[in-house]
């Protein structure tokens, strides 16, 4: 208040209290008796005041406790639900009990422990962290506990009971050791889960929090009686009191404890109400206290049991005073004038009293820690103190005269005036606001304004406290609750997701959302480039990351906070973005997408840091510590979820792997020759193979369990019983023999063996057994003797050795195969025959296999007497006697060498190109293959280039086939010279090569085909002769003109005939208009389709001959097309159309039933029989109508099945499937006979040679054509003839045009021959006519008769 008014009525009063002295004496008796009648109402007002004035104090402080009731109940609540971010670390928690239950605990898994509890202690702020045991001891704790946890128990935290649930348990308070600070712990359960989905309580993980700040809530005074306030609680076996002497301390040691008022101990001990007391300085205190609702605590408040407000003291104190002065007064004129003066002196002094005190008022008023400002009620400021002016920055006389709202921040004037209304109305009220100071800088506030009098006159007090520390504070309480949100989401995440890019991108989205952040991305390193590369990203980056330069070989960047993370393994932040010189390269980018801050924390799978979590904030400093600490947190949960993702990924490979492993033995078992079971950890069978359900005539259904015991003899089922339950007991193999009654009903005596089994773990899961029926082996001495027998003839090699794999007996076949006598050998274990080839490791698994399973099959190589080496293919069996016992181990050997020899030889023919050794056509199509795959993958180019030789025939007829081939070595050599270690150059045959060139485009492949070009036209000598090639080259470009390579390689070949066309001598890039000849391929294929219902096709019959007598064995049906306008037509003119698609099927069945008509015709004409080869394609054999096609043609037409021969390409049997396999056996179950076309052109496999009743070879005419002067191709030819022989085959050659080429063949033993030196491709008529002809030229031939 200005000190004019406050002067002004400090004379008043003086003069009021001075001027009866003054008056004359008759005047005094009358002001006297006035004054004692004032003092006694006032004094009975005064009583009547101070009683109301009590009951009025008890009302507060009742309000009081039931107010502090509630802060505690919110501050509870809020520590639950900071708890309850806790309790959503799902990982941390799981990772925990996982700890506890571990038992032995390694050093490693306790530090990782460690810092995941370190971790959740700066995020919670938290004193310490512990893990208990389901006992309550301490396992583990990062600050070592005191000596009140004797024998290692904490006692202080609620341990959670079994079945209550998983929620988190807020403990009651409690003083720390030192007693300096008020403690609380919360308790989270911690579980495991069975394997049966129940749930087990394994321990618990308490946080210890210091709780200084409900402590300091509880102990403010906001009440204008200002009581006193104190918790009361049990420390040890005595009680202690916490008031604001406990809070001033700051954590230094407590004094010796004080008594504990007689207030707070009835409190304690029950009594409720309002208690009185005599306090220190022998005032009455009036107390009022209660326990606190679910705490051992109480709350007790105490106040003066005189003490009134401050407005009300003013007037009774002026009250008392005036009394005093009447009685004082009405003295003075009682005893006489002359006191007069004395008493003057005392009043003066009693009213310097008054004044010093309302100066200490005015002090305490200006000084106040709180603005508070004094306006009329037009709310136009009237005075304020002098926090006031430091708060807004005006001066007094500036504010003077402003209004309320002329401070508030904003164009908001009208919004303050109605607010500042409304409160007044109720008479006061309390609100936050934003001022403004003088200098434009806004200020929260918390206003609190009420309407008062002051002499007559109404005022608005605006008391302002400015809480701007408050705002931050919970501005970084609400962004770490967020993050905390955050984290729960994360782990919530973690629990649903079940694929990583799910994982990030919901990662960067809850980031942005619930952490305040810009944007985020998430990068991985490459496992082949070491590339960081973005695989996920969420919020508006202004394309920052698009902008972003990770490559492991740019150095550049390599000190980037993401490169730096990534390879220091832990977070780096740059919490000034623009000014960081790490972040030098991307502070443009950074600018524009607003960035102020970032962070980035590494990710790691099993430990192994693979990429980062990047984040980018608006604010400079935005990464506090607390929020470093949850983002680490954060990071290190994705770790986990990465961790638990590869698992659950490697699990399921490993249950496909399980259940494939599952799957191959069903079909083992139901297509192995023994009978087999299997049994479970119950003594029931669970499964039969086919094998045993066909012998017994029984369902599997009903053998399961126990059933199958109903087909055994009656008087071994007992035995049979009481061996299975020893065995079983023991877990171990047994071996016994027993009667099982067979489908026909005849007992059959069974050996059957098993063996239990284990699962990967080493449980017991059951056992597996075989049964063979050894009827037959018992029936004497006869079998035994056969045996002998075949021990001795036998061409086969048979080693006999004992239980101990000493050799006891060998056979002659032996001695024969490996040049040992049986005196060498006997007494010697089988290594001494050991090649070398095959490490110590092979042996003993095959043994180990031996052992276990009672038997072994394989190849190995050995080596003879005289050290040459050579394979066999081993069969290794165990023998056992009537106990189980072993006794023999027999192994039986075929020399398998010439076998291998000639696969391996036929395999290099069927890669490589004999003449140039070159890959071939199907080499360099598996290196396409992968070239193409690679391609695509890393999105490059890829050239395939078809180079032909120009006039290569002209040089073949002019200088013959060896310069023709010595010119193919040297283009091949040539061509060579300009490729790279990554390129493919192959001869597809005759004069055609083709070159695979990965990662070339159309520039770089140009300069090859120039260089190529230009080495060709060098001249080439031979034999003093100089001449000169040229080549034509065709270019095709992947992805421009194909994405495989058959369509490449023919876009390729048709842009080679176009540099021919044009004059060859260049190359030519494939371009789409070159294939007209499409349209006329097309319009073959559209004719073809006409021709076979129009009768269009003919067949024609070419002869085979018997090479050594010339007669004829049979013939070859081939296709012509009699075309309306172009004449007869060879096959290679329409047959590689019909191919291309199932017309070729509709076609062999035409030639099918054509040459079974001609058969019956011959047949009714009385021709001697013959056999005639019919050529079916590759998908004809697919298809399951054939053999019911032949069946019906040859019942039709009356033709037996022996005088048809089907040939097949050795592709087909290569791509044979189980059905084709089937199509095959019936056909030759009809009495077809099968024949392989062009033997020795595809891939060769003496496994079909072997496994199928081929009853012909056909060698192809490529290697006929050329055997009278080329050396390979005769060697070629001689093999083949050779393999057939071997194998009992008859072996036919193609393309025989002259009589050298028929006595080379004839020398190597070919059986028969086809081709124009007997005669070409007849018709039916004409074939009739020269069988005639044929059959006079045998007689009169003298070479031919007998």
């Amino acid at each position: 208040m200005s000190n004019e008014v406050k002067g002004a009525s400090l004379d008043a009063k003086r003069l009021a209290v001075l001027q009866p002295f003054r008056r004359p004496l008759p005047w005094s008796v009358v002001v006297a008796l006035t004054l004692v009648t004032t003092l006694v109402g006032g004094l009975q007002f005064y009583l009547s005041q101070v009683r109301h004035l009590r009951e009025h104090a008890g009302d507060t402080l009742a309000a009081v406790v039931q107010a502090k009731f509630q802060h505690v109940a919110h501050w509870r609540a809020e520590r639950l639900a900071d708890a309850e971010q806790v309790a959503g670390n799902a990982p941390f928690l799981a990772a925990a009990a996982a700890w506890l239950v571990a038992g032995q605990q390694d050093a490693a898994s306790t530090q990782r422990m460690l810092a995941q509890m370190q971790s959740c202690r700066e995020m919670g702020r938290y004193r310490n962290v512990l893990l208990l045991d389901v006992a309550g001891r301490i396992r583990l704790s990062l600050v070592p506990h005191t000596g009140d946890e004797a024998g290692g128990i904490y006692e202080r935290a609620p341990l959670p009971v079994a079945g209550e649930g998983l929620q988190p348990l807020l403990g009651d308070w409690y003083l720390s050791q030192d007693e300096t600070e008020l403690r609380v712990d919360v308790s989270f359960p911690l579980v495991v889960y069975e394997a049966n989905g129940e749930r087990r309580f394994v321990g618990a993980l308490v946080t210890v929090a210091e709780a200084g700040d409900l402590l300091r809530t509880v102990l403010e005074s906001l009440s204008q009686v200002k009581p006193e306030i104190s918790l009361i609680g049990q420390r040890g076996n005595r009680l202690v009191s916490l008031n604001r002497d406990f809070l001033e301390r700051g954590g230094e040691p407590s004094p010796p404890p004080k008594p504990l008022a007689e207030a707070a101990l009835r409190v304690v001990y029950g009594e409720r109400g309002m208690v009185m007391q005599e306090g220190d300085a022998g005032a009455d205190l009036l107390s009022l206290g209660a326990p606190i609702p679910g705490s051992a605590w109480y709350v007790m408040a105490a106040t003066s049991a005189t003490q009134l407000p401050q407005e009300n003291q003013s007037f009774l104190l002026g009250a008392s005073l005036l009394g005093l002065l009447g009685a004082l007064a009405a003295a003075v004129a009682l005893l006489a004038r002359s006191s007069e003066r004395h008493h003057m002196q005392a009043a003066l002094e009693a009213e310097k009293e008054r004044a010093d005190l309302s100066r200490r008022f005015e002090y305490f008023v200006r000084y106040a820690n709180d603005a508070i400002l004094l306006a009329d009620r037009d709310h136009r400021i009237v005075d304020v103190n002098d926090r006031a002016l430091d708060l807004y920055g005006y001066s007094r006389e500036e504010l003077a005269g402003m209004t309320l709202a002329d401070v508030v921040a904003g164009d908001v004037e009208g919004v303050e005036h109605g607010r500042l209304d409304e409160a007044l109305a109720r008479g006061g009220g309390v609100w936050e606001s934003v001022h403004t100071r003088k200098d434009g800088v806004p200020v929260p506030v918390e206003l609190s304004v009420r309407s008062i009098s002051v002499e007559g006159s109404d005022f608005v007090q605006a008391i302002v406290r400015d809480v701007t520390e408050r705002k931050r504070i919970e501005l970084a309480l609400a962004r770490q609750k967020n993050l905390y949100s955050l984290l729960a989401q994360t782990n919530q995440i973690i629990v649903r997701h079940t694929s990583e890019q799910e994982l990030f991108d919901s990662v960067c989205r809850i980031a942005i959302r619930n952490g305040g952040f810009l944007f985020a991305w998430i990068g991985m390193i490459e496992n082949e480039t070491g590339d960081l590369v973005p695989v996920a990203r969420y919020g508006d980056d202004a394309g920052y990351v698009g902008r972003l330069h990770l490559s492991r070989a740019d150095t550049a960047h390599h000190h980037g906070p993401t490169r730096m993370a990534v390879a220091a393994g832990h977070h780096v932040i740059s919490d000034d973005f623009l000014a960081d010189p790490l972040t030098r390269p991307w502070h443009e980018a950074g600018l524009a997408a607003g960035v102020r801050a970032s962070g980035a924390f590494p990710i790691r799978r099993f430990g192994k840091v693979v990429g980062a979590i990047n984040l980018y904030a608006g604010e400079r400093g935005f990464f506090s510590e607390d929020i470093v600490a949850v983002l680490d947190t954060m990071a290190m949960d994705v770790s986990f979820a990465l961790d638990i993702l590869a698992r659950d990924a490697e699990r399921e490979r490993s249950e496909m792997r399980l259940r494939e492993s599952e799957e191959r033995f069903r079909l083992a078992a139901n297509s192995a020759p023994v009978l087999i079971w299997m049994g479970d950890t119950a003594r029931g069978c669970t499964f039969f193979n086919d094998m045993w359900l066909n012998f017994t005539g029984r369902s599997l259904e009903y053998e399961l369990g126990d059933g199958w015991l109903e087909g055994m003899h009656p008087e071994d089922r007992s035995r049979w019983i009481c061996a299975y339950s020893a065995a079983f007991d023991a877990r171990k193999p047994f071996e016994i023999e027993y009667r099982l009654r067979r489908r026909d009903g005849e007992y059959r005596t069974i050996l059957g063996k098993a063996t239990p089994r284990f699962d990967a773990g080493g449980e017991f899961i059951g056992y597996i057994g075989s049964c063979i029926d050894i009827s037959d082996r018992k029936k004497g001495d006869e079998s035994l003797l056969l045996a002998g027998k075949v021990f001795e003839a036998v061409r086969e090699s048979i080693i006999v050795t004992d239980a101990n794999r000493v050799i006891v007996a060998v056979n002659p076949a032996f001695s024969d195969m490996t040049g040992y006598s049986p005196e060498e050998a006997v007494g010697r274990t089988p290594a001494f025959l050991q090649s070398g080839r095959h490490g110590k490791e092979y042996y003993a698994a095959m043994w180990r296999a031996v052992d276990q399973e009672g038997s072994w099959q394989g190849e190995f190589w050995n080596r003879r007497k005289n050290g040459e080496l050579f394979a066999v293919l081993e069969t290794i069996v165990t023998v056992r006697d009537e106990t189980g016992a072993m006794v023999n181990y027999i192994g039986v050997a075929a020399d398998i060498s010439s076998l291998k020899e000639a696969e391996e030889h036929i395999h290099h023919l069927a890669y490589y190109d004999p003449l140039s050794a070159l890959p071939n056509r199907r080499y360099l199509m598996e290196r396409a293959e992968y070239a193409l795959a690679l391609a695509e993958r890393r999105k490059e180019e890829l050239a395939v280039v078809f180079l032909d030789v120009d006039h290569f025939k002209d040089v073949n007829d002019s200088l013959g086939h060896q310069v023709g081939d010595e010119l193919l070595v040297r283009v091949a050599t040539q061509i060579k010279e300009f490729t790279r270690e990554t390129d493919t150059v192959a001869r597809l045959g005759g004069d055609e090569f083709a070159l695979l060139l990965p990662d070339l485009g159309r520039d770089a492949v140009s300069q090859v085909a120039d260089k190529i070009l230009a080495a060709l036209r060098k001249p080439f000598e031979h034999s003093g002769q100089t001449f000169a090639v040229t080549g034509s080259i065709g270019i095709s470009l992947y992805p421009h003109d194909g994405t495989d390579f058959e369509t490449l390689l023919r876009n390729a070949d048709t842009a080679m005939y176009h540099a021919k066309q044009q004059g060859r001598n260049q190359f030519r890039f494939y371009d789409p208009g070159m294939n007209v000849d499409i349209l006329a391929r097309l319009t073959v294929l559209s004719e073809l389709r006409e021709a076979i219902p129009a009768g269009e096709l003919r067949t024609f019959f070419q002869p085979e001959i018997d090479l050594a007598n010339g007669t004829l064995v049979g013939a070859e049906a081939l296709v012509r097309w009699q075309h309306p306008t172009r004449g007869l037509l060879s096959p290679d003119q329409f047959i590689p159309v019909a191919e291309s698609n199932d017309l070729i099927i509709a076609i062999s069945d035409w030639v099918l039933e054509d040459t079974c008509r001609h058969l019956a015709q011959w047949k009714k004409a009385d021709q001697a029989p013959i056999t005639v080869g019919v050529n079916l394609a590759a998908r004809h054999f697919r298809d399951p109508r054939l053999v019911p096609r032949v069946k019906s043609l040859l019942c039709r037409y009356g033709v037996p099945g022996s005088s048809l021969q089907l040939e097949l390409t050795e592709s087909t049997l290569l791509d044979a499937d189980a059905q084709t396999m089937i199509v095959l056996q019936e056909l030759i179950a009809l009495g077809c006979s099968l024949s392989i076309d062009d033997f020795g052109t595809g891939y060769s496999s003496l496994s079909y040679l072997k496994n199928l009743p081929i009853a012909t070879l056909k060698i192809d005419q490529s290697f006929v054509r050329d055997i009278a002067f080329d050396a390979d191709d005769r060697t070629i030819s001689g093999t083949v003839v050779a393999l057939g022989h071997s194998l009992g085959l008859k072996v036919i050659a193609e393309g025989v045009e002259t009589e050298e080429q028929r006595r080379i063949l004839l020398e190597q033993g070919c059986d028969f021959g086809q081709g124009y030196l007997f005669s070409r491709p007849l018709s039916s008529k004409e074939f009739i006519k020269w069988r005639m002809e044929h059959a006079l030229r045998l007689e009169t031939d003298p070479r031919h008769r007998d």
